[in-house]
């Protein structure tokens, strides 16, 4: 049984069409679109080019995790409340997020 959006109240269908309606939202910035070669930048550089591209959202409300101790993007989470609009994350989601990209600068991968 799939438990996603259970305790966001829509129902399921609802809860799926809001996430893909919410991510379809997140403007993500020029130089990490579907870069031809491998892009290097720092934790405060990526979160301040994510702000830049998405002006509404709130402070540390995208946040990058890496691999590879902290060398590679590994994911990015994006936070929002039960409504859909935009929230900061956790103070936990972020002290992760910034201890898994703990090297100076962090790696995303061109797109092949």
């Amino acid at each position: 049984m799939n438990k996603h959006g259970t305790c966001s109240g829509p129902r399921p269908t609802g809860y799926f069409n809001l996430s893909a309606k919410l991510k379809n939202q997140v403007v993500i910035p020029a130089p990490f679109q579907r870069p031809t070669a491998p892009v290097r930048t720092s934790y405060n550089d990526f979160v301040k080019a994510f702000k830049a591209a998405n002006p509404k959202t709130q402070p540390y409300s995208v946040l990058p995790f890496c691999a590879g101790g902290g060398r590679y993007l590994r994911e990015v989470h994006v936070c929002y409340d039960k409504a859909g609009a935009s929230r900061s994350c956790s103070e936990g989601q972020i002290k992760r997020s910034y201890k898994s990209c703990r090297q100076e600068s962090f790696v995303l991968e061109s797109v092949r």
